[in-house]
């Protein structure tokens, strides 16, 4: 899996960058703009599983909390597409047949 990551410099204290990003409210916002009605679903701990579900359809994904430094930095590991419910959505991969040799 390709690894991604982004950075951008804001002009402002980093508590009240981190508090923009994580609290309820502000993050309903702002995730808004990505899939409307999105909003967190769980604890802002390391080691925790935290969904971001789409109030609209019901869907989003589960992702692993692995490194946590509050006002600093966050390592979100998405693990699962889930559904409202938090049951985790499988994932079914098709491969095709295996062609036979004509020997």
């Amino acid at each position: 899996m390709k690894e991604i990551q982004f950075s951008i410099e804001i002009n402002a204290a980093k508590e009240r960058v981190w508090t923009t990003l994580w609290e309820d409210i502000t993050f309903r916002d702002w995730a808004n703009i990505i899939d409307e009605g999105t909003y967190m679903k769980g604890v802002m701990k390391e080691g925790n599983e935290i969904q971001y579900i789409s109030s609209v359809n019901g869907y989003g994904v589960t992702s692993l909390i692995e490194k946590l430094s509050p006002n600093e930095f966050v390592l979100l590991r998405h693990s699962a597409d889930t559904k409202e419910s938090g049951l985790v959505e499988p994932r079914v991969i098709l491969l095709p047949k295996k062609m036979e040799s004509p020997h």
